[in-house]
């Protein structure tokens, strides 16, 4: 019996038809002869997914024309049940695409363990090779990084003909928004580069700048870079010998490119693409397609590119079917409230996982110390003043956990993707309405069920109503409503554990407490009297102290608070 091999059709703006059979383009348009026996399967140019199979063409077969629905009439030298008895790899799995090569396969099976795509990975590797540019409109949690990743080192191999990578150029370049991002990136990449002998290094802000230029200095192979924009830019502008490791750069990606412009790279990014070959392909992902990322797109995206969403137009957002209450409790109240949500989540849950949002890094620390020293309780802690080693150790250790805790600050609220979260709890308010809702998104993913929690303080209130459009209600098991000898027997493991903790720290969690709300005074729109007076209870209720701490001069003066009844001055 004869072997068919794979042959995709893409029909595209003014009726071309293009087929690519074991990675090579064999037909240019219509009316083109198939110079390949082949099995034929089906794209809608708006609908980029497998179609079902439909035909079997022998050699010098002619396609003679494709409808808007996708399906084709032809002339085919074999019939469908001579397809039928043909074997192929399942649908949907990455055995089933001809173009990924054994090491990337030996990868995904041995050591993923992975057989079926997600559909992102199916939308983008079933173009496979290509040269065209992509924008591709995926949310965080499907299997986005894959499958940028398989295509760019699949695209280079196709071009190489059984070549190895240029040894002293980078040969894909992925821009993440994110250090927590970029490392989680990098992981995967070693993970299914490593069959292939090739090398992954990372670019990322923090101390590794100088041991970074010695490794480009060294000349050792530095085959796909994961880099943040600003250690980037800073790489191209001031290392000659990075800049012309980048000239033989023939893939960039960027990732989470919505993020890329919230967080304020704009500038960077237009920087970034002006130093780096013109003659490269580019891929694009991003959960939302703005006008800013439109804009992006326009500037780095040769014509022609191809567009996929693989986010259903009716799909609601992540926020919306998230289960989410709120809680406006006294300070002295809320640490018990808090012990008390993540030990009633715990024991109706043994699958939880928690994420504790705190408004500060100062506080996330101090607070991790608190409740690590109470029995049964072990917190994890990420914020930024950690060293990028013991970041990347705790979140990989939580990413891989069966049940946990994890205090931390907003480092965790964007593009870094836990699996597996049942619960989010914000302490205070965020810094925005958005942030509220990056945080909330840490739960609720790829279809699991979710929970999100806020506890705010009476004078935080009024951040309730820039959240409107969010389905949150007032959480009834909370409050001056809970058990009163509950309380008291959680206030006492708070109190013997608020002894141990150092009161310096507490202090300078008070001062980071009084920057953070000075500089969201407005999104509460409270007076700077009541600010303090919101300081000072939260020194005493949560931060254990006796009395509010004094602070500086110089410090209340730059804030604005010198005069401000409340504030104790230190002489």
């Amino acid at each position: 019996m004869q072997s068919h091999l794979p042959l995709r059709l893409w029909r595209l703006s003014g009726g071309r038809l293009l087929a690519f059979p074991k990675g090579r383009l064999v037909g240019g348009a219509l009316q083109q002869p198939c110079r390949s026996k082949a099995l034929i399967r089906l794209f809608h140019a708006k609908v980029p997914a497998l179609g079902a199979p439909h035909a079997v063409l022998g050699e010098d077969d002619m396609i003679d024309s494709v409808n808007s629905f996708g399906s084709a009439s032809y002339t085919a030298s074999k019939t469908e049940e001579s397809f039928e008895r043909e074997p192929k790899a399942a649908e949907g799995t990455f055995a089933s695409v001809p173009a990924l090569s054994a090491p990337t396969l030996k990868a995904l099976h041995s050591d993923f363990k992975y057989t079926a795509m997600s559909s992102v990975q199916e939308a983008v590797l079933s173009l496979l090779p290509t040269e065209k540019d992509l924008l591709v409109r995926a949310k965080t949690g499907t299997g986005k990084t894959l499958a940028f990743l398989i295509a760019a080192l699949e695209s280079a191999i196709a071009r190489r003909r059984g070549r190895r990578f240029d040894e002293k150029s980078v040969t894909v370049l992925v821009l993440s928004p994110t250090r927590e991002l970029a490392l989680q990136i990098t992981e995967e990449a070693k993970r299914l580069l490593a069959p292939h002998r090739y090398r992954v290094a990372t670019a990322v802000g923090g101390p590794g700048r100088n041991r970074f230029i010695s490794l480009i200095k060294s000349r050792q192979r530095t085959d796909v870079l994961i880099a943040t924009p600003g250690r980037l830019l800073d790489m191209l502008e001031n290392v000659p010998e990075f800049q012309s490791k980048c000239q033989g750069l023939e893939t960039l990606i960027f990732d989470e490119a919505d993020q890329l412009l919230e967080m304020g790279f704009r500038d960077s990014i237009s920087a970034i693409v002006d130093k780096l070959p013109s003659q490269r392909q580019t891929f694009m992902f991003s959960a939302t397609l703005s006008p800013g990322i439109q804009a992006i797109a326009k500037k780095t995206l040769q014509p022609g590119y191809d567009y996929i969403d693989t986010v259903p137009a009716n799909e609601t957002p992540t926020h919306l079917k998230v289960r989410q209450t709120y809680a406006v409790l006294p300070y002295s109240q809320q640490l018990p409230i808090l012990y008390d949500i993540i030990h009633q989540h715990r024991q109706s849950n043994p699958a939880a996982k928690i994420i504790v949002f705190f408004p500060t890094t100062k506080v996330v620390s101090y607070l991790a110390g608190v409740f690590n020293d109470i029995p049964g309780m072990d917190i994890m802690e990420i914020h930024s003043k950690l060293t990028q080693m013991h970041r990347t150790r705790v979140a990989q250790r939580f990413r891989r956990a069966h049940s946990a805790v994890l205090f931390t600050s907003d480092v965790s609220a964007r593009g870094v993707d836990y699996p597996g979260v049942t619960l989010v709890v914000q302490m205070g308010v965020p810094s925005s309405s958005d942030q509220y809702i990056h945080r909330v998104g840490r739960t609720g993913r790829a279809g699991a069920s979710g929970e999100g929690i806020i506890i705010l303080s009476p004078y935080e209130k009024r951040f309730l109503d820039g959240l409107k459009d969010v389905p949150i209600k007032q959480d009834m098991r909370y409050g001056p409503q809970a058990p009163a000898a509950r309380n008291e027997e959680v206030k006492q493991l708070l109190g013997e554990a608020m002894r141990h903790a150092p009161k310096d720290m507490a202090m300078e969690c008070y001062s980071a407490y009084i920057g953070f709300h000075k500089q969201n005074a407005a999104l509460l729109g409270v007076s700077k009297e009541t600010m303090i007076k919101g300081a000072n209870d939260f020194a005493t209720g949560v931060l254990g102290l006796a009395s509010p701490p004094s602070i500086g001069r110089s410090f209340a003066a730059n804030l604005g608070i010198l005069r401000v009844r409340g504030v104790n001055l230190r002489e």
